[in-house]
């Protein structure tokens, strides 16, 4: 509005004098890991290892999505994360992740185990998770069609419905997250 009335379009802008209303935080919620375990139970397979991952990991959607074979070192239970995925307007873009830099995450070693039976039969390009027609992961779809009935039947708190987060132990600055370092 203000480029509006320096540019003479209006003479004065509606806005002034408006009180916008006050912004509420809400607590962030951390899963237990039974809670975990038991999300990872009732999510439809092969999404049970995606759960674990995603928790565990502390990894943002787009960059699990666009995680790919040869960047997990299952011997050094490590992940490069260096590409993620973003939907804009309906199209999926691969690009940098969040922060536009590369960065490597530790992943516990059960949860490397688990990802082990994950890797039979793919390439290093291969994709790790994919949608059930093939192709990356789409968080709108996957969280409508796998996650959300999976927090329900797992008798979550809906408010957790949003994504999982990576356990308080997890929030550390080893997850390469410049918002956890403080």
């Amino acid at each position: 509005m203000k480029a509006a009335v320096e540019s003479g379009y209006l003479a004065r802008s509606p806005c002034v004098g408006v009180k916008l209303p006050k912004e509420t935080r809400r607590d962030m919620l951390f899963l237990t890991s039974a809670e975990i375990e038991r999300l990872a139970s009732c999510i439809v397979e092969p999404y049970g290892v995606t759960i674990y991952f995603a928790a565990y990991s502390g990894l943002r959607f787009g960059e699990i999505s666009a995680l790919r074979v040869r960047r997990l070192d299952l011997l050094g239970a490590r992940v490069r994360v260096a590409e993620a995925y973003s939907d804009v307007s309906g199209k999926l873009h691969l690009g940098p992740p969040k922060s536009g830099k590369e960065r490597a995450v530790p992943v516990p070693r059960s949860v490397c185990d688990a990802l082990a039976p994950a890797l039979e039969g793919k390439g290093q390009d291969d994709l790790l998770f994919l949608a059930p027609e093939g192709g990356p992961l789409r968080q709108g779809n996957f969280y409508h069609r796998k996650y959300k009935p999976a927090v329900e039947a797992a008798g979550l708190p809906r408010s957790c419905a949003f994504m999982i987060m990576p356990t308080p132990a997890l929030c550390r600055p080893r997850l390469g997250f410049a918002c956890l370092r403080r």
